[in-house]
């Protein structure tokens, strides 16, 4: 758990921190357990301009989402909540909208938030139908996720949380860290 919560501190690469263990290990045992259009969270910041910016605190500690599983979720005010699509490969590799896809689509889904509620879903470069997306309605408790979800009409426009101008890469691209802060740049 401490892992979890100080991983701002002591994260020098988002590709090295996430195929790490045990944070693998657990991506591995979510895969087995859960339904194949699940979605894994991985990280949260913003867009500050042309730049992604990591640089919030995790506000629920991590979540029991399964009786069998343990992963770290947690809600962000404003800003942008991302989630690892869930692949029956357990290695994690970092794609941009405007880059090729593989078979493996980290941050393929992305959410808008404000006040704590949901505003937008992104896969890809698309806006996802809210109908097809799986919402909660309420903050994560220290529960289990319920197994209903509700959308609530949504009454804040936001732009996209990313466009196709920003890239989302670690293998060729570079990632730097500065006061604590870390952001991807064009």
């Amino acid at each position: 758990m401490e892992k979890f919560l100080k991983w701002l501190e002591v994260v020098e690469n988002l590709e090295t921190y996430i195929l790490a263990e045990p944070i693998l290990e657990y991506l591995r045992k979510f895969d087995e357990i859960t339904d194949p259009n699940e979605y894994v969270l991985y990280v949260e910041g913003r867009l500050e301009g042309r730049s992604l910016i990591f640089d919030r605190e995790p506000l629920v500690p991590p979540q029991h989402l399964h009786e069998k599983a343990v992963m770290p979720f947690w809600v962000p005010h404003d800003g942008f909540w991302g989630f690892i699509h869930k692949h029956p490969y357990p290695f994690i590799r970092f794609s941009g909208p405007d880059q090729s896809y593989t078979h493996m689509y980290p941050f393929a889904v992305a959410f808008l938030w404000c006040g704590g509620h949901i505003v937008q879903a992104i896969y890809r470069d698309m806006v996802i139908a809210q109908e097809k997306v799986k919402i909660l309605d309420m903050p994560l408790k220290n529960t289990n996720l319920p197994e209903k979800f509700e959308f609530k009409e949504k009454e804040i426009a936001f732009p996209l949380i990313w466009d196709k101008r920003v890239k989302l890469e670690t293998k060729y691209f570079s990632i730097e860290k500065r006061n604590k802060v870390m952001w991807i740049d064009k």
